[in-house]
């Protein structure tokens, strides 16, 4: 497989590469971010310096322009290429030196990467800040991903605390370096702030560094004595999850509609104007075994739900190899308030996302066998009284009543029915289900022998198959023909339909047995006419 996939991107680059073109930046200016996207297109720029000094490039990603001394049409040519120092390889950082007036040229072929690119000048004072994410002088929200980065224009050493202050409030948080970056995570020290309200909506803090040296000469430093500030304004206060329901357990591979924990519910304190949910399950490692699935929340107020019933989630269903990897995950995700801000969420450079891992995922199956009594097939009068149903696993089963269904189209749902376990097996369930007079109370036109089909009606199972075949019987409904009701000296037939319309009146037999199905009164008696 992956040597077809090697072979599928080879012809891919090459078929790309014919219909690549050059992107002119045009003449570029420092302290300017530079998209370089990665569509297999050539990227050039140029930079005509105004002073001498060192010029310093920076890259979002390990890939980046590259400076050159002329535009040729083969920007490698030999000499063409202007050495540098790098400070960083990822992200990448170089500089090296310009005089004032000369253009230099910045070019990057076939680009697969996307980045983007930048240009300053070094300060002269030996170490300056080429670019801090998020800018400096931004707002700053903690419910962001709470992470400065600090790039310096060369490789540094620094103290392995920082402070964030705000007022006459200090708190230390710790400081990852790798070459000419500082990283800091301070959202958690700036979310008690805004909690105790030592901090609110608008005002200033201060990032601070110490001891900032150059990382091969520690006489070198930042500023006059080492000390880096960046200054931010606080955001608004997010909106927090306060609560949840049915996001931790056993996940079941299938959740009837009438199952209160196939709702997942999360509370926060203030209102939600949007999220994405995301359902996943399986390994990724394994081709055709990762399953992932979009869910679709319904927003009201302060409240996300997340219906996850009605649909049948099995190891089978979702993954190609059936392995049932007890690994299901629900991502909430870019939750957003009504002033568009994320809600605040704890984790390490999460934005506004909550992920939900559930226990197990819960193969839920129903051994689903019946008997009915009387035997199916045989036939059921008003002197039946009831039917008996004896059901297995009755209780994994959802329905609102038992039908009875005739072969002309009458529907009869009995809701006043009794249930008790069976003695003999406390898994199985036994219905007695009265037989619905309106079905043997009236009597038929013609010979024809009118069937009752017996089911559950509305029936859901919880292994989410459909068993509607499983509990079902066939039943002949004992009713009398018109001609033994009547005999041959009845020759007159008065007919009202049941809201007492006169239907017809007649003397002609046949007229009678010709009408439309449906239920009669005729001189005085109810019959049940089938066609």
């Amino acid at each position: 497989m992956k040597k077809i996939f090697t072979l599928a991107l080879l012809f891919m680059t090459i078929a790309t590469a014919s219909f690549a073109k050059q992107i002119d930046l045009g003449a570029m200016q420092l302290d300017t971010d530079y998209e370089v996207k990665g569509d297999f297109n050539s990227y050039i720029g140029s930079f005509t310096a105004t002073t001498d000094g060192t010029l310093i490039a920076s890259s979002t990603g390990s890939d980046g322009l590259h400076p050159y001394r002329q535009q040729l049409s083969d920007m490698e040519s030999e000499g063409n290429a202007i050495a540098y120092t790098a400070d960083n390889y990822f992200p990448l950082q170089y500089h090296f030196d310009v005089t004032a007036g000369t253009t230099y040229y910045f070019y990057k072929d076939f680009s697969m990467n996307p980045f983007t690119f930048r240009l300053s000048m070094d300060s002269g004072t030996g170490i300056s800040i080429s670019k801090v994410t998020p800018e400096a002088g931004s707002v700053f929200s903690v419910s962001g991903g709470g992470l400065v980065s600090i790039q310096f224009s060369r490789a540094v050493n620094f103290s392995p605390e920082a402070r964030i202050i705000a007022g006459d409030k200090e708190a230390s948080v710790p400081v990852n370096g790798l070459s000419n970056i500082a990283s800091l995570e301070i959202k958690e020290p700036l979310f008690k702030w805004l909690s105790d309200g030592t901090l609110k909506g608008g005002d200033k803090f201060i990032v601070r560094l110490f001891n900032v040296t150059a990382a091969d000469d520690a006489t070198i430093v930042y500023g006059t004595d080492g000390t880096a500030d960046v200054e931010y304004i606080i955001g608004e206060m997010p909106i927090q999850l306060i609560s949840t329901e049915n996001t931790s357990g056993a996940f079941k591979s299938y959740y009837m509609p009438t199952d209160p924990t196939g709702i997942v519910t999360l509370t926060f304190d203030g209102e939600v104007a949007s999220a994405i949910v995301n359902l996943s399950f399986g390994s990724t490692d394994i081709e055709g075994d990762y399953y992932t699935e979009e869910i679709t929340p319904v927003i009201e107020g302060k409240t996300i739900k997340i219906d996850l019933t009605g649909k049948q989630r099995t190891p089978d269903n979702m993954v190609a190899s059936g392995t049932n990897y007890n690994n299901v995950m629900l991502n909430i995700s870019k939750v957003l308030d009504t002033t568009g801000q994320h809600a605040y969420s704890a984790g390490q450079g999460t934005i506004g996302g909550f992920l939900f891992t559930y226990d197990e995922l819960d193969v839920v199956t129903a051994n689903i066998m019946t008997d009915f009594t009387p035997r199916p097939g045989s036939t059921i009068t008003a002197e039946t009284g009831s039917i008996e149903i004896w059901i297995t696993d009755e209780a994994k089963l959802s329905y609102d009543g038992v039908k009875f269904a005739t072969s002309n189209g009458i529907e009869v749902v009995v809701v006043d029915f009794t249930k008790e376990v069976d003695p003999y097996d406390e898994t199985a369930s036994i219905l007695t289900v009265p037989v619905p007079a309106e079905l043997t109370a009236v009597q038929t036109l013609d010979e024809e022998v009118t069937t009752v089909t017996v089911t559950l009606n509305n029936l859901q199972s919880a292994d989410g198959l459909d068993h509607s075949q499983d509990v079902m019987a066939t039943y002949n409904l004992g009713v009398a023909a018109i001609d033994k009701i009547f005999g041959d000296e009845v020759t007159e037939f008065t007919v009202y339909n049941t809201q007492g319309i006169l239907v017809l009146h007649t003397t002609n037999r046949d007229e009678v047995k010709n009408l439309p199905s449906g239920i009669y009164i005729i001189n005085g008696e109810k019959f049940l006419l089938t066609r």
